[in-house]
């Protein structure tokens, strides 16, 4: 078996705006000494991607693990604020009505831009001279070349992710929270909030199998994406971990979705 998790989104979902051209593969930069502000260099360099067999709460689409090579490239030290969402000219009022937990249209200028679709995320990227990142590239991102199951260690830690997993209800946590620059929710190489908050779109169609695994950027009406990261309504903390993988239809927001770019 293995894990295909559908969420049903409470936002209204307007039609998505017209997808652009595919910006292609990273540029393997060594030379980008100072990143973009805002972002971090990621180095290049090898990483076994998925969880082993032996790991707790592993679902079978998380294997079989394989070894890949990741190009540097740049990505957003944090998710795509609602301040950093509403400033840019041409996607304002893309992501339909701010209902429930979503922070669009709200005082959260400082949350991540939540309940955005695939396409609009994927457009936002595109304006900043960016683009999703690729799976495989999140999750070596996130790992910082780490082997356990949460980017910190072995067991879970709640001081590292916005969720619900301190109140222990699906939810309790009642939304997102601000993101992180610096501190607990940072790691080794400078991303934050990679685990929870909001799950994070990725450029890469899903897929049931790792060993069967495509490098490739998506394209529109393709598959569905991924996301990774886990979100702020998660009380379990399987999910939470760095191999975990979830699917959803591109077209479809949610507050538990945001995402952050890659250059």
């Amino acid at each position: 078996m293995f894990l295909v998790v559908l969420w049903g989104c409470a936002c209204h979902h307007p039609a998505d705006p017209g997808a652009p051209a595919d910006p292609g593969h990273p540029v393997d930069s060594a030379d980008t000494a100072v990143p973009r502000s805002g972002a971090v260099a990621i180095p290049a360099g090898s990483f076994t991607m998925g969880s082993p067999r032996s790991e707790s709460g592993r679902m079978s689409d998380e294997g079989p693990q394989i070894e890949l090579k990741i190009a540097a490239f740049e990505l957003d030290v944090v998710p795509v604020t609602v301040a950093r969402f509403e400033a840019q000219a041409g996607v304002a009022g893309t992501w339909g009505e701010a209902v429930g937990a979503c922070n669009l249209g709200t005082d959260r200028a400082g949350h991540p831009a939540n309940c955005v679709s695939w396409r609009t995320a994927r457009s936002f990227c595109e304006l900043q001279g960016g683009r999703l990142p690729t799976e495989a590239e999140w999750e070596y991102a996130a790992r910082a070349g780490t082997e356990t199951a949460w980017w910190w260690g072995p067991a879970f830690e709640e001081a590292r992710a916005v969720s619900s997993v301190g109140c222990g209800e699906w939810g309790c946590a009642g939304g997102t929270g601000e993101v992180a620059e610096v501190g607990d929710r940072c790691n080794a190489w400078g991303v934050c909030d990679v685990t929870g908050n909001v799950l994070q779109w990725t450029s890469t169609a899903y897929q049931e199998e790792l060993g069967e695994y495509v490098h490739e950027p998506l394209e529109p009406g393709a598959g569905d994406p991924v996301l990774r990261g886990g979100a702020w309504s998660f009380d379990d903390t399987d999910f939470l971990r760095i191999a975990t993988r979830f699917i959803e239809h591109a077209p479809l927001g949610d507050e538990e979705f945001g995402f952050r770019c890659a250059y």
